[in-house]
């Protein structure tokens, strides 16, 4: 409305209609002002905004001027110092939680790398997972280099610019090359493709023997992790299952990391949408009695152990040979090291049995895990 003190007149001529049933004029003046209220609510905001930019800009050069009202627009999200998904969890977490907490809103994120001292390939990882989905999403996001050299090569080195900014297809990820040490794989529509895992047992075992080797725990653990996708990843806005995968060459001293992530729910949260009786037989329920008493740590164990547990405190087998379980059988038998699990509210370092609760929760599933020399290996004959 044009004059800011008619909207005073119309609402007192309203409240002296009192409890009366209101006519088409009364509806359409009732009507009048909430559009009204709206209108002035968002003429505030633009000014406080303004008023904001005026600021920001007192000072500064012109050739500065239109990078800082892009700025404004985007809410600062700052990464940790120690960016780090295995060494600083926690603050890890709690970072990428408020990235999705806009992500939720869809509202606009510049991620702040500035201050970041240390990275490493876990936290590119989820990372990338994670931002991937801003841009399914068609929510805009930005963000800044560190300050520190080293730490922006690892960056640039990762390939994280080249996948964020890759189309999403069922072949991504399928140029795996000996000319590089650092590998990200990407998968939508999860289908298992046991041609890619064989390729990235020949790079990672020339790598560490100088030769091509098989390595079945690799091979195995590779394969349980894509099938484990569609139990518990959740869906994107495009309707598509996404995993992620790093694969980091260390030349020197002869050894190849992984680093896989799920991002979407977790194992735990994961295990509410088993709806199958013949398969589960109350086991949510069950595991839920734990979880209640602060116990998902334990449920993890059990879970890598393939095991069931009853309210009367009874462990039983369930589910032998498949996931979690044949993983840790690798670990067990020397074909792979150094298996670490972070999923919603638990850390599971499985080679020494330590299972830590987090205060934080992960919404999603990362998984770690190395190929050294003195693992279980054999000649080529494939």
């Amino acid at each position: 409305m044009e004059n800011d003190e008619q909207p005073e007149i119309i609402v007192k001529f309203i409240n002296e209609t009192g409890g009366k049933k209101l006519s088409e004029k009364e509806k359409r003046l009732r009507y009048s002002v909430r559009v009204w209220k709206k209108r002035l609510k968002r003429r505030k905001v633009i000014e406080r905004r303004k008023k904001h930019i005026r600021r920001l800009l007192q000072g500064k050069p012109l050739s500065l001027h239109n990078d800082i009202k892009t700025r404004v627009r985007y809410n600062d999200v700052r990464a940790p110092e120690d960016f780090s998904f295995l060494t600083n969890t926690e603050e890890t977490i709690d970072f990428l939680n408020r990235i999705e907490s806009y992500f939720n809103k869809r509202k606009q994120v510049f991620v702040v790398l500035k201050n970041v001292k240390n990275i490493d390939h876990s936290a590119i990882t989820v990372l990338l997972s994670l931002m991937y989905k801003f841009r399914v999403a068609k929510i805009k996001f930005n963000g800044d280099f560190p300050d520190d050299l080293k730490v922006k090569e690892t960056i640039v080195d990762s390939q994280f610019f080249r996948k964020l900014l890759s189309p999403m297809s069922s072949d991504m990820g399928n140029d795996y090359t000996m000319t590089k040490n650092n590998q990200i794989f990407a998968r939508a529509n999860t289908i298992v493709v046991s041609e890619m895992g064989e390729k990235i047992m020949e790079e990672s075992t020339k790598t560490i023997w100088g030769e091509r080797r098989i390595c079945k725990g690799l091979q195995k653990t590779l394969i349980e992790l894509m099938h484990n996708t569609n139990n518990h990843a959740s869906r994107s806005e495009d309707n598509q299952e996404h995993w992620w995968l790093s694969v980091n060459h260390d030349k020197e001293n002869k050894k190849v990391d992984f680093y896989f992530v799920d991002y979407g729910q977790g194992i735990l949260r994961s295990l509410e949408r088993k709806s199958n009786p013949k398969i589960w037989n109350n086991f949510w329920d069950n595991f839920k009695k734990m979880i209640d008493l602060g116990s998902e740590q334990k449920v993890i164990e059990c879970l890598l152990n393939g095991e069931h547990w009853s309210p009367e405190q009874r462990i039983q087998p369930y589910y032998r040979g498949k996931g979690l379980p044949s993983i840790k059988d690798s670990l067990s038998r020397g074909q792979i090291s150094d298996l670490q699990i972070i999923t919603n509210n638990t850390r599971s370092e499985v080679d020494s049995n330590n299972f830590i609760h987090l205060s934080k929760n992960f919404n999603g599933t990362f998984i770690h895990w190395k190929l050294e020399k003195n693992n279980e290996n054999k000649i080529w004959n494939i």
